[in-house]
């Protein structure tokens, strides 16, 4: 036999060992009908508490766009998620785009420091692949902490969007903080229950 055949067979043999080690199933959110999450939601005015509730994200709907499978809800009928090589994707569908348009909204897998603008106005900084969040859902280690800024001079408004995101659980928690008009928001929103019918 050909010496180029034996090389053929063991590059085959070694790409099947190492890409049988990658686990490419896991998700950095996982979708699928009927994956729920319920979340206590805190919101401040200036440091002092003025709400609390606890919201459920249910999976109940699934649309079928050139032969890829999107999730959402159905309390939000215009705005689905899919994951796919790169990540996690968002499809919107708005007055302007009635027919929908998608874009990369959550790199995944992806290094800590990458940077990337999704859906053309928001830039993301994906800050570490390794911190540690406890809630009542329980301790989630090498969570993926993504930071959004966000600012606008016409509503005089300062922003800042932070995610933490655990690879095959979805969103752990997040924590936002605004400040307009001399006045300062924030929302922690922390998982404390979910299901996964992967």
């Amino acid at each position: 036999m050909d010496r180029r055949f034996y090389t053929f067979i063991m590059m085959s043999f070694l790409f099947g060992i190492i890409s049988g080690c990658i686990d490419d199933t896991i998700t950095l959110r996982p979708l699928a009908l009927g994956n729920w999450w319920v979340y206590e939601v805190t919101d401040t005015l200036n440091g002092a508490q003025v709400g609390s509730v606890r919201d459920t994200v249910r999976i109940d709907t699934m649309l079928i766009r050139d032969g890829a499978r999107w999730f959402g809800q159905k309390r939000q009928p215009y705005w689905f998620q899919r994951n796919d090589r790169g990540g996690l994707y968002t499809l919107v569908f708005d007055a302007a785009h009635p027919n929908g348009y998608d874009y990369l909204a959550w790199r995944f897998p992806a290094k800590g420091g990458e940077e990337w603008t999704n859906n053309d106005t928001v830039t993301v900084s994906l800050v570490s692949t390794t911190e540690r969040v406890t809630t009542a859902a329980g301790r989630f280690s090498n969570c993926c902490r993504y930071v959004i800024p966000y600012r606008s001079d016409s509503l005089r408004l300062i922003s800042e969007w932070t995610i933490w995101r655990k690879p095959g659980v979805g969103t752990v928690k997040t924590y936002t903080v605004s400040t307009r008009g001399g006045q300062t928001t924030s929302r922690t929103e922390t998982l404390i229950n979910f299901y996964l019918n992967q």
